[in-house]
């Protein structure tokens, strides 16, 4: 329980300092004294779950009891904190002295609370005595400030193959040969057979991992670390996370000679049982702070793929980052989140150039999540099938559920717009613009909405509405074969991602008529059709355009019909036969993209290169299936 309550206590701390804001105390009757004590107790009490490295059955009662009274904490002053500003929006105001009264009263039940578990730590002090004293091995692990250089990541196994299989398609013979590939489908699984890694390739990885370089460094540590070694089995993923517990601790025999003892203890086990310890031994000796976000992968589905900036905001939004001194929540997450990578508990998935680096996490580490999260009662996933928020002055809710069995949000009539200066709407399936819901979200400026339905009827979700909310900057739609004459964009929209919709190319005049659209992203098949005949004077502003699957066969655009584009990004369009020449003449392109196309319009792409370079135009580029075009 003591991931839990440490979550917990630092999501309470956040929520203390935030109301004593002083933009906040000056709208809030609040006891200051009361809450800065109740931020010291937790602050001991957070410190104390940092510091301590026992298990007992003592410990984890203790730790459920800390992360049910900060759960019970938070939630009282969120509700004392909406009533009093849902009461100071109201015509009849409630007595201040009643409202501050009674927010003492529940705080001060909560402090008791607190006190006793207080009790109870000190109480388990004095029993451990000496053994606190000492300090435990986990406490030899350092900061990351003394942490190692890390090697690259490389698959692991496959040299042997992959030479076997470049020699038969090299080597000089006349005869047919038929190359038989045999795997599943599927976008990440690729399945190979290959053996277990023998002695020296076992090593030879542990130390790369551990000292990012071929050989051991250290003479003293050299056979404790072939010993921990041949403990792995030769599973490159046990070594791979072994290596990358090792490489964040203090090169001491008395660490490794611990850890030698641990794998010891599960040797004669079967290897999936194994290998199961062995990523546990590397999560039991995380620092606390770390196993927050290391367990919340436990939100993802298996084999998901997701980008470092979506995961950040996700942490942030959560609360349970602890700052770093001197930096920020987003760079104390970005530390983390290295920190996490540097272990091997997170692997990098660089998809080119041209791509955001993407973040996955191994089956068998996820499954270590999803016990440790059971075990710890963290981010368990309701099965309820209706959530309901009822309140107002709500500024942040994130519900971790699985999306496709939450059927309804019932919002309470609330005037958003006196409260609120954005908001955002992310994935709302099955959207009803109605007049209603266009009064309660004015302000709104992020919306993502999806429809489940293969053909929609726009006109039943009042997408014409849209016009109306006149902040909206980005707007994510998803459908299929949708009626663009049903739906209506609003003037503010900067940034617009449109999937499925299977639009007529020449319905894009009405996208092209935004005054301020700057990012344009159409992705499978949003638009549809052979042809393309931009407008003069449409896209005004737009400086990113992204196309990414379509049966776009003859685009006939001008330079004058995008004047102010510094990007163009071309996916996977297999029929279209050339990007137009005159592309490469607007001023203010920075950059073309090609990726999956056909030959003549990689032919095309490279001429604009050359026409440009000729021009004395250098500061273009032009990237071609992820290689940048090199003019001589």
């Amino acid at each position: 329980m003591a991931v839990a309550a440490y979550a917990a206590l630092l999501s309470l701390s956040h929520v203390l300092e935030n109301v004593q804001l002083p933009a906040r105390r000056s709208r809030l009757h609040l006891d200051t004294q009361q809450l800065q004590s109740l931020q010291e107790k937790v602050e001991f009490l957070r410190n104390f779950l940092e510091l301590d490295s026992q298990k007992s059955q003592e410990m984890e009662d203790l730790g459920r009891q800390i992360s049910i009274v900060a759960d019970e904490a938070e939630d009282i002053i969120d509700l004392h904190v909406v009533y009093q500003l849902g009461e100071g929006s109201r015509d009849h105001k409630s007595d201040p002295m009643a409202a501050l009264s009674s927010f003492c009263q529940d705080i001060d039940r909560v402090v008791e609370k607190i006190d006793s578990i207080m009790k109870g730590l000190t109480k388990m002090e004095e029993e451990w005595g000496a053994v606190l004293e000492e300090k435990p091995v986990a406490s030899l692990l350092p900061s990351s400030s003394t942490r190692l250089s890390r090697g690259k990541n490389t698959m692991v196994g496959f040299d042997e193959y992959l030479l076997r299989i470049l020699d038969e398609l090299t080597r000089d013979d006349s005869d047919l040969l038929i190359l038989p590939i045999v795997g599943m489908g599927g976008s990440y699984d690729h399945y190979l057979t290959i053996n277990l890694l023998n002695e020296d390739k076992s090593w030879n990885l542990f130390c790369e991992k551990v000292f990012a370089q071929e050989e051991c460094p250290y003479p003293e540590l050299e056979k404790i670390g072939k010993s921990i070694v041949e403990r792995c089995n030769g599973l490159p993923l046990a070594i791979v996370v072994i290596g990358g517990l090792l490489a964040k601790c203090n090169m001491t025999q008395e660490y490794w000679e611990f850890v030698v003892k641990n794998l010891t203890s599960f040797a004669n086990l079967e290897a999936d049982e194994h290998c199961s310890r062995v990523l546990s031994l590397s999560y039991n000796h995380l620092p606390l702070y770390l196993k927050p976000c290391f367990l919340y992968w436990r939100v993802f589905p298996e084999d998901h793929l997701t980008y470092h900036p979506d995961l950040i905001k996700l942490w942030l939004v959560e609360g349970f980052l602890k700052p770093l001194k001197g930096k920020t929540l987003e760079e104390t997450a970005e530390e983390y989140l290295k920190e996490l990578i540097d272990r091997n508990l997170i692997r990098v998935i660089d998809e080119g150039p041209e791509y955001p680096p993407g973040l996955v996490m191994h089956d068998l580490l996820r499954d270590l999540c999803l016990r440790e999260c059971q075990k710890q009662h963290f981010i368990l996933v309701p099965r309820t099938q209706h959530v309901t928020f009822d309140g107002e002055g709500i500024q942040k809710c994130f519900v971790c559920c699985n999306k496709s069995t939450l059927e309804s949000i019932d919002l309470p009539e609330v005037n958003v717009a006196s409260q609120s200066t954005s908001l955002t709407l992310i994935y709302v399936q099955n959207f009803r613009c109605t007049d209603e819901v266009i009064k309660r979200i004015p302000n709104i400026k992020k919306l993502h909405i999806a429809y489940s339905e293969s053909d929609i009827e726009g006109s039943n979700y009042c997408l014409y509405n849209l016009a109306l909310l006149c902040k909206l900057e980005s707007l994510v739609l998803m459908a299929q074969n949708f009626l663009v004459e049903h739906i209506a964009f609003p003037s503010s929209l900067k940034r617009l991602q449109l999937f499925n919709c299977r639009i007529p190319w020449e319905h894009m005049t009405i996208i092209g008529s935004l005054p301020n659209l700057k990012e344009l992203y159409v992705f499978q098949y949003a638009f549809e059709g052979p042809e393309w005949n931009p407008v003069e004077g449409e896209f005004p502003r737009l400086e990113e355009l992204m196309i990414v699957k379509s049966n776009l066969v003859w685009w006939r655009a001008e330079n004058i019909h995008f004047p102010n584009l510094k990007l163009l990004q071309l996916y996977f369009l297999h029929k279209l036969q050339e990007i137009p020449l005159s592309i490469g003449d607007i001023a203010t392109l920075q950059k073309i993209v090609l990726c999956g196309g056909k030959k003549s319009a990689e032919v095309s792409a490279k001429q604009i290169a050359e026409e440009q370079h000729n021009n004395g135009n250098e500061s273009l580029q032009v990237y071609v299936d992820g290689d940048k075009v090199i003019v001589s």
